[in-house]
């Protein structure tokens, strides 16, 4: 198995009798969330713990100014996401934040979950847990998530300030990246996840293609039928019903810049395309997106989230519901 986030550079292999870093949490979650719909309220129920606190840090999410405000805004985004998601299924999914970056350089923030190195089309172990409702690998979190506070930070649910990053959007972008938002392909159309083609690549990569009306760059048999050229021709759509739907009945575009982007390439909405969506490939800082957009719900759905749904609110302001230690 190996734990992939587009953010965070080339998967990971993980030993489940001795996974490290990736151990589901024996320390009790400092942050429960089971979303803010009573109707939906034990669908869900999402365990965040963060390992600033478990180590004492100091910095991140154990700042001792802001480390009590940014918990409460990554627990109100996983209250929405359980509202989004609408799954039934009783899961409990654990979210771990590994120690916080501190240096600003890179992306801002990254977030992935786990997958097995057989070939096929997956949205990887934490959406097979939240739809089934049974734990692929007890061992192992389902996502991960780290985030670099070397940049400046609007922590709280105000609006930011022109020069500061939106926590709470940065954090939904990031646990959709954990719920296998992602394409899982190279420059070369070979498998981020095992290396191979034909290989084991995501439902998101199975719904590519190059053009409007064309072929999919990725057949039946998990194999990449197209060319390296296609993948940087930024005329990359995707092909999911739902998404098309929610997009007035048009593939919606994938980026696909002419250089190819490890880490951003292929695993977002094209940004020109769709500026308010939270899959865009970037964000700048002064801005918010705390509200999935109708083809980011769609997307969801394709990717095998087939409950999801627009809750009609944005992320909301999260005051209660975490331990401080």
């Amino acid at each position: 198995m190996v734990f992939y986030a587009p953010h965070a550079g080339p998967p990971v292999p993980v030993d489940l009798d001795n996974p490290g870093i990736y151990a589901t949490p024996t320390v009790a979650p400092h942050a429960v969330a089971t979303g803010t719909d009573p109707a939906k309220a034990g669908n869900l129920t999402f365990n965040l713990v963060f390992n600033d606190v478990v180590n004492s840090t100091t910095v991140g999410f154990d700042d001792a100014t802001e480390g009590a405000t940014r918990r409460a805004q990554a627990l109100a985004v996983a209250n929405y996401l359980n509202d989004v998601l609408n799954e039934n299924t009783g899961a409990t999914i654990d979210i771990t934040f590994n120690n916080s970056q501190t240096d600003g350089t890179g992306f801002l923030a990254s977030a992935g979950t786990f997958f097995t190195l057989s070939n096929g089309y997956t949205s990887g172990i934490a959406h097979q847990h939240i739809t089934s409702g049974t734990d692929p690998s007890g061992s192992v979190v389902d996502i991960t998530v780290t985030v670099d506070f070397g940049y400046t930070w609007n922590s709280d649910a105000g609006a930011p300030a022109g020069g500061e990053y939106d926590l709470a959007s940065v954090l939904l972008h990031e646990y959709t990246h954990g719920l296998g938002f992602s394409a899982a392909a190279d420059a070369s159309g070979l498998s981020t996840i095992n290396g191979t083609n034909p290989g084991s690549f995501t439902n998101l990569t199975d719904g590519l293609l190059r053009g409007t009306g064309s072929v999919d760059l990725w057949n039946a048999a998990f194999t990449f039928v197209g060319a390296a050229a296609d993948l940087i021709s930024n005329d990359v759509f995707f092909t999911g019903a739902n998404a098309t739907a929610a997009n007035g009945a048009s593939n919606p575009k994938i980026y696909a810049p002419g250089a190819f982007a490890a880490g951003s390439s292929l695993s977002h909405w094209d940004t020109t395309t769709f500026p308010t969506a939270v899959m865009r490939h970037s964000t700048a800082a002064g801005v918010t997106t705390r509200q999935y957009s109708a083809v980011d719900i769609g997307g969801l759905q394709d990717i095998g989230y087939s409950s999801a749904a627009d809750p009609g609110v944005p992320v909301p302001v999260e005051i209660s519901g975490f331990t401080t230690e």
